[in-house]
């Protein structure tokens, strides 16, 4: 029995293998791949498959939180470009060379919205 406060050795253990199915992912290995090398090392299949499903969860929670994040990033730009191609800033373009820049940054923005509207949707 541990000490109140002192380190848990199975929590200690079960990071470590957290963190090994991590790198096997990173480094490109398939999920068969995966429950093999750790079956090798002792690891239950339905332990493995639980850690791969909770390491895809992570990753698809990171990848909308940068989706939402490209939005909003997209849609400030759109904006501002939109704001400066209508004159609604105070100042319209004069003519077309002035407007190249507001049309780039139109495109730009629009790009940006996309590619947050596949992250958040998980395309």
């Amino acid at each position: 029995m541990n000490e109140p406060g002192a380190p848990d050795p199975y929590q200690d253990l079960a990071l470590a293998l957290y963190y090994r199915v991590a790198e096997l992912m990173k480094a490109g290995k398939t999920r068969d791949q995966i429950i093999y090398e750790m079956g090798l090392k002792g690891v239950k299949r339905d332990t493995v498959e639980r850690m791969l499903e909770r390491l895809a969860q992570s990753q698809r929670s990171v990848q909308r939180q940068q989706g939402w994040r490209h939005l909003a990033l997209g849609g400030a730009i759109t904006l501002m470009a939109l704001g400066l191609t209508f004159g609604l800033f105070g100042f319209a373009p004069a003519n077309a060379l002035a407007i190249f820049p507001t049309l780039a940054a139109l495109g730009i923005g629009s790009y940006w919205v996309v590619r947050g509207i596949f992250e958040v949707a998980g395309w």
